[in-house]
């Protein structure tokens, strides 16, 4: 496996990525993938067996992001680094992709010396057992049209 940044080459792989995960990501048009490629903090795919098994999107907390789930870290955190989404394809599920994801994006907010902060759906109990395996702390909740996300951080060690 190998962990590369993202190259604008690679959206159009990234963004099927992506659309094959919802309903356990958002949808993201074209545009919208490029928007937050240009503020990423860190943008970085995984690859196995050359082909693309999974990627992260993660945003600094200056980001000039318009999503109520930022939003919440916002107002929570004076900084941060917050993982927008994490997306491991079906077939390299199990096989250590999401883990060298998080730890690829870790070690950029830790190196900054942030928290890295992270949401999911409340009914998606593996990733809240993944997130919590890794040493995230649930701090909270939000509902928003009816869907409620949890709320985790993850402290820079000391």
């Amino acid at each position: 496996m190998t962990i590369q940044p993202v190259t604008p080459a690679d959206l159009p792989a990234v963004l099927h990525l992506n659309q094959n995960a919802i309903p356990r990501v958002n949808s993201l048009s074209p545009e919208k993938l490029a928007r937050l490629a240009e503020m990423a903090a860190r943008f970085s795919a995984a690859t196995l067996d050359a082909r693309l098994a999974g990627f992260v999107l993660a945003l600094p907390h200056t980001a000039n992001y318009d999503s109520p789930y930022f939003g919440w870290f916002g107002q929570h955190y004076h900084q941060f680094i917050y993982i927008d989404r994490i997306v491991v394809a079906d077939w390299a599920r199990r096989r250590g992709i999401g883990l060298a994801l998080l730890a690829d994006v870790a070690a950029v907010a830790f190196e900054r010396g942030l928290p890295l902060a992270s949401d999911l759906y409340a009914e998606n109990e593996t990733s809240l057992a993944f997130h919590l395996k890794f040493g995230f702390e649930l701090i909270g909740r939000q509902t928003l049209d009816s869907k409620t996300v949890l709320k985790l951080i993850k402290q820079p060690p000391q």
